[in-house]
């Protein structure tokens, strides 16, 4: 995994737990394609509430 360098820590850690638990919970379980406008999805929603919990909201 690699993250962007440009973007502040906080953003980072979030994209990392949100990648983790993909990589942990979904992978393992669900086939699945990466792609544009998924955002919505289930799967999507729900790495972005654990990365939210852990690492808080998105507002800098």
């Amino acid at each position: 995994m690699i993250l962007n360098g440009s973007i502040n820590y906080k953003t980072q850690c979030r994209v990392f737990i949100h990648e983790i638990k993909h990589i942990t919970d979904d992978m393992p379980n669900i086939s699945y394609m990466i792609g544009l406008d998924i955002q919505h999805t289930t799967i999507e929603q729900s790495a972005d509430y654990i990365a939210e919990m852990i690492c808080g909201t998105n507002n800098n």
